[in-house]
């Protein structure tokens, strides 16, 4: 799915990818991170830097933009004349930063940890779930651990 999503932004307008990334955060209370002109050494940091990884996995769905889509840029209020340039959106879609790519891993992990979304609480979650398994007949199954 990610593969899709960089390439439906890298060849059109990013508003597609991005309405796919946003979904799929709603439903995993994750960020969606844009990336606009990825340089090699982001993206090596993105997927090599051990800190910088664990984040992105567990916390953001990623687009990666090319800069030149000024305009759907512009609507997110990321300033693509400085490259790379980083998107954190909400899953409803309101940018909640826009930054130059940090250099260094560590300030990078720190603007992700700033920006990642509130952990949902577990009892709210779990009445939820329950009351819409009793309007819909159905049972829950509840599981515990990590999502992996």
């Amino acid at each position: 799915m990610t593969s899709i999503l960089i390439l439906a932004a890298l060849l059109q307008d990013p508003a597609e990818a991005i309405a796919a990334a946003r979904k799929k955060a709603a439903a995993e209370n994750r960020r969606v991170l844009v990336v606009w002109g990825a340089t090699d050494a982001l993206s090596t940091m993105l997927k090599k830097d051990r800190e910088v990884s664990r984040k992105i996995l567990y916390e953001y769905d990623v687009v990666h933009a090319d800069a030149k889509q000024e305009e759907a840029a512009k609507k997110l209020g990321a300033d693509v004349s400085k490259l790379p340039w980083l998107t954190i959106l909400a899953a409803d879609g309101k940018a909640l930063a826009n930054a130059e790519s940090p250099a260094e891993p560590k300030a990078l992990v720190e603007l992700l940890t700033k920006h990642q979304a509130e952990p949902w609480k577990a009892g709210e979650v779990l009445e939820a779930a329950m009351k819409r398994a009793k309007e819909e007949k159905k049972r829950v199954l509840l599981t515990f651990g990590a999502p992996w």
